[in-house]
């Protein structure tokens, strides 16, 4: 059953600084608790250990320290684009990459084993990772449970490792299509009845069921 986050959370607080100065009814925004929530999908837990604090999540940034190996070969995307010829094997190879690069970045996920670095103003305790599914926190005086990092705290920088979903045929499939998308409309000029946009969306609605939202 959907609880209202006021009764649910802390009833004895009436109001929370939703907006910069202005003290706002939390139940005015029409904010909703249920605990049975995806915590991937959801932002239901940031903030509530002190609702108080504007400053529970701040300052985070991603970047790639090891990229990973691309999750499909050139010989499985021409099968899927169905070219038979070679002269174009150097653009295939670029085109898989930034095929598995935009995607990565849209699902915030890694598909392919790689090592990521997370660094943060300020996150509390058991903050969810993007860019998993993670393997290994390998900063010292951090730990993870699954993609959680159980220690949070303020001026946060750490390196993790991830497991990589190079098996998952949906994955490879999604990008495949936008791969196809990228090498079909190279150029504006070209004349063909494949609308590039079709494959992009394809491939991000393939993703969907895996990708990470994260919403403050």
């Amino acid at each position: 059953m959907m609880k209202p986050l006021l009764k649910a959370c802390c009833p004895e607080l009436k109001f929370q600084y939703l907006t910069y100065g202005t003290p706002v009814p939390l139940l005015e925004w029409g904010f909703f608790y249920n605990k049975n929530m995806d915590y991937n999908r959801n932002f239901d837990w940031i903030g509530i250990p002190n609702l108080n604090s504007r400053n529970d999540v701040s300052g985070v940034r991603y970047l790639v320290v090891t990229p990973g190996a691309q999750i499909i070969d050139s010989a499985t995307f021409k099968l899927h684009a169905r070219i038979d010829f070679d002269t174009d094997d150097a653009l295939v190879d670029l085109y898989i990459k930034a095929a598995q690069e935009a995607l990565e970045a849209w699902s915030q996920l890694s598909f392919a084993v790689r090592t990521m670095r997370f660094t943060a103003l300020s996150v509390p305790n058991n903050f969810k990772l993007m860019f998993g599914p993670v393997d290994t926190i390998t900063t010292l005086g951090f730990s993870n449970n699954g993609d959680l990092l159980v220690e949070g705290g303020e001026n946060v920088d750490i390196q993790f490792t991830t497991l990589g979903m190079a098996n998952n045929a949906a994955i490879q499939v999604a990008v495949a299509r936008y791969a196809a998308g990228l090498y079909v409309h190279r150029e504006n000029i070209l004349d063909t009845k494949i609308n590039p946009n079709a494959e992009f969306d394809a491939s991000k609605e393939i993703l969907s069921p895996f990708m990470n939202i994260i919403i403050f």
